[in-house]
């Protein structure tokens, strides 16, 4: 749902974008085991990278 709002740039569901990433951080600290996923702090830096102009959904999660 996160990749889904910033591929597409629907900034429309940034909110609910950045409680899923808040849900997501939230989550972390129970999993042991990632498997072939990445981390959640590694998947939060692909994010910054590939979305870093998106201010409008970066805003969102500051807030959250």
């Amino acid at each position: 749902m996160i990749d889904f709002a910033l591929d597409r740039a629907r900034s429309g569901r940034y909110g609910h974008a950045a409680r899923h990433l808040a849900d997501c951080a939230a989550a972390d600290t129970e999993i042991e085991n990632y498997g072939p996923h990445p981390r959640h702090a590694d998947y939060l830096n692909s994010l910054r990278q590939a979305h870093h102009r998106k201010t409008a959904f970066w805003q969102r999660v500051r807030a959250e």
